[in-house]
């Protein structure tokens, strides 16, 4: 494999995200194309926390802004070529933050987006987290995010 900063990384692809003409199970549960009431709940539960930080927010003078980070799993598609609905959940969250009018920035299609130089890839692939290269990228997005958000 490719390295980056000392361990194997894997590549993300730019294979757009179509939701599945039929409901299959992904590997993350949250992918799934039909949601469970399990995982409904967690949705309501997840909105509700975010309007309340959002008061707690406000109450002290300030504006809240959301960053919302994809999982390698949403960056790749399936090994074995089957293709899932890995861009619900940020729709899902995406969709409300517009109709709460909460400021966001949804780095998965930045992170789909990204093509490595060098071998400069966004995650590891022995535990999923991201190479220094994928904090590089998510913070010059999230520079430029602020940038026009804060006064």
């Amino acid at each position: 494999g490719q390295v980056d900063s000392g361990d194997t990384a894997v590549s993300t692809n730019n294979t757009p995200n179509t939701p599945p003409t039929v409901p299959r199970t992904s590997p993350v549960t949250i992918c799934d194309a039909v949601y469970t009431p399990e995982i409904e709940e967690a949705w309501d539960i997840t909105k509700a926390l975010i309007q309340e930080l959002r008061s707690e927010v406000e109450a002290n003078g300030a504006q809240l802004l959301v960053v919302s980070i994809p999982t390698l799993a949403q960056t790749i598609p399936p090994a074995d070529g089957t293709s899932w609905y890995c861009s619900r959940p940020n729709e899902e969250l995406n969709t409300f933050l517009d109709e709460e009018g909460i400021p966001y920035l949804d780095l998965l299609p930045a992170f789909q987006a990204y093509s490595p130089e060098g071998g400069k890839l966004l995650y590891y692939e022995r535990d999923f987290h991201m190479t220094a290269s994928g904090h590089k990228e998510a913070g010059r997005q999230i520079g430029s995010f602020l940038s026009e958000h804060l006064d």
